[in-house]
């Protein structure tokens, strides 16, 4: 059972990292998209003399510059900088770190029943009525004990 919690929690960080990936590259296109949308517009808004500008052209050149920050900053994002080796290291380290916390978690799942088991076993005994039975005798329905012959 452990064996396998330790595969289950492997396999979850790697498909973690891996759509973490995904999620940096799809953001990274569809920001590059809208930045490139900003930027046509921004072209007809420059063909424009400055006089005869109004507020949705300055809006234009707001958003374009906000996209290209927006670029920018996901261009930065550490999952994309990694190297292919850096990639596949990140997803074995992953791997094997949850799948060990896995392992050994329920080893520490089993010892604190255990634990609790014999803490009440404990509690039950030191509370309990009953004298140990010797060898020889016979305990009754009616909590008699009587001598075995």
């Amino acid at each position: 059972m452990a064996i396998v919690s330790a595969v289950i929690c492997g396999g979850l960080a790697v498909w973690t990292i891996c759509d973490e990936y995904k999620n940096a590259k799809l953001n990274l296109t569809s920001l590059q998209a809208e930045a490139e949308y900003w930027q046509l517009r921004k072209q007809s808004v420059s063909e424009k003399t400055v006089k005869k500008w109004d507020k949705l052209d300055y809006k234009i050149l707001a958003e374009d510059f906000l996209a290209q920050l927006a670029v920018e900053k996901a261009e930065r994002n550490s999952f994309l900088n990694l190297s292919k080796g850096g990639f596949v290291g990140l997803c074995i380290f992953a791997g094997l770190g949850c799948g060990g916390i896995g392992y050994f978690g329920i080893w520490l799942v089993w010892l604190i029943f255990l634990a609790v088991y014999k803490f009440i076993r404990r509690l039950v005994l030191a509370f309990s009525d009953d004298k140990p039975k010797s060898e020889g005798e016979i305990v009754c329905l009616k909590g008699e004990t009587m001598n075995k012959k």
